[in-house]
């Protein structure tokens, strides 16, 4: 799943969350807007990626970004990549931005 935001001189804006489903190595479904998370989960998606974006704008970073992470059996949240542009809602919602 990932949450996009568009970081500015003046703060964050949250954009866009959904979920990417693989089949065989290979992109199979995208879910835009993310749905169906328990409110735990949310929350932890929600913290954890509005402190990575804090972070990067902190250092410098102005544009898009996307923080990509997967819910554990467990139902832990651990974030896998951070992607400086729009990852997965782009071809979805063009005229959003």
């Amino acid at each position: 799943m990932y949450w996009e935001q568009h970081l500015t001189d003046t703060g964050i804006q949250p954009t866009d969350m959904g979920e990417l489903r693989y089949s065989s190595r290979r992109l199979s479904h995208a879910s835009v807007p993310l749905r169906d998370l328990t409110p735990t989960v949310q929350k932890q998606l929600l913290d954890g990626s509005a402190r990575l974006a804090a972070t990067y704008r902190n250092v410098g970073y102005r544009g898009r970004l996307s923080t990509d992470a997967t819910v554990t059996p467990a139902g832990r949240v651990p974030f896998t990549e951070v992607n400086a542009q729009v990852t997965g809602s782009w071809h979805i919602n063009p005229c959003r931005w």
